[in-house]
């Protein structure tokens, strides 16, 4: 399990940026068995190939009730799949949706549906109420609720009267639907149908213009953002000497380290994916470019998947009693990383050739 250093609250979590007002006709299955009522139709999903929980839980509502949003469009739409962002001492929320340059309320707003988030603390009775009751009343029409702390779930269910919860997660997948005791930072409700969802097309080549203002964000907070987020992990894996300050905390450097590696891969692989499905809906000279990116963020990812992630980018449990993190298996990260910096700086420029074209 990771451990993120996030004080923040649920609403930055969620990022929901728009409110709701109906009842959707949600075409979901939902299901009563004695005092449980729970939506058949929403799969738990594993953080292989989909290690992003806040993208994978809107994408596992949305298949619940039959839209055709993947993972893989979704990363894309929100251009979480084009983003690269570290954390000045490797904390593991890097490459979380809600943190530095945020993705998040992108993720919703690429949804056919009105989305509210609410949060409330535990003791706050009142607020506790509403929610418990908002949820209930999600669950009845058959739409699951996403809802997050360090990671996102999806609610899928409730019992006794709503005041329990059913829920899928990525970290408790092998335990399907499950009884959520600990308290969200926030959820995120997905109401009624909006009136006139915004197009692919345009979402598309948004998320292409995202994509390159995170590559040449330099930093928000404590997060370093795209080309210098690079240059900053390669820098201090070769500096010998200036790593020593993060050898103080040498299995939380190893396990940030070993995420932020394995969820760029992830990213990029949704990256891959998404430029691939809607190649074909560029006209030319764009769809050139476009097919250009996607080469470049293929040989990225054969770059970064040439050895395995935990290979390249040990985490503290491959270290066996007496081991070190040694300078030569950093400098052999760093070389890695090296490689497909190049490409990332190639996808981007074609990215913004595409953006001319269009």
């Amino acid at each position: 399990m990771k451990t993120l250093i996030i004080g923040t609250t649920a609403i930055i979590l969620l990022g929901c940026a728009r409110e709701h007002g109906g009842v959707v006709n949600a075409s979901a299955d939902v299901t009563r068995h004695g005092d449980e009522v729970f939506i058949g139709s929403a799969r738990p999903w594993s953080l292989e190939n989909k290690g992003n929980s806040v993208v994978g839980a809107y994408a596992a509502a949305m298949q619940s009730v039959g839209e055709d949003y993947t993972y893989a469009e979704l990363m894309g739409l929100s251009a979480t799949a084009f983003r690269y962002q570290l954390h000045e001492e490797w904390c593991p929320s890097s490459p979380h949706s809600c943190v530095g340059f945020s993705t998040c309320s992108r993720c919703s707003a690429a949804l056919p549906f009105h989305v509210t988030g609410m949060s409330a603390n535990r003791d706050d009775t009142g607020g506790v109420a509403r929610i418990r009751a908002t949820v209930k009343a999600s669950i009845d029409r058959g739409m699951p609720v996403p809802y997050g702390s360090e990671e996102n779930g999806l609610i899928v269910g409730y019992r006794a009267d709503g005041d329990e919860w059913l829920c899928v997660h990525p970290y408790h997948f092998s335990a399907g639907r499950f009884v959520e005791t600990n308290w969200p930072w926030g959820i995120a409700i997905i109401g009624e149908p909006l009136a006139s969802p915004p197009g692919r097309d345009a979402l598309f080549a948004d998320s292409l213009r995202c994509a390159v203002e995170m590559f040449e964000t330099n930093k928000i907070g404590a997060y370093f953002c795209g080309r210098t987020a690079w240059e900053q992990w390669i820098a201090v894996l070769t500096n010998d000497a200036g790593f020593a300050s993060f050898a103080k905390n040498l299995r939380g450097t190893m396990q940030g380290n070993f995420w932020i590696y394995d969820s760029l891969v992830d990213a990029r692989k949704a990256a891959v994916a998404y430029l691939e499905n809607h190649s074909s809906h560029v006209a030319q000279p764009a769809r050139g470019h476009v097919l250009n990116a996607l080469a470049a963020y293929q040989r990225e990812v054969a770059i970064l998947t040439n050895e395995c992630p935990a290979e390249i980018a040990p985490p503290p449990w491959k270290l066996k009693k007496g081991e070190q993190w040694t300078a030569e298996q950093r400098h052999t990260q760093a070389a890695v990383l090296e490689q497909a910096f190049v490409c990332e700086t190639n996808a981007i420029a074609n990215i913004k050739q595409v953006l001319t074209d269009l």
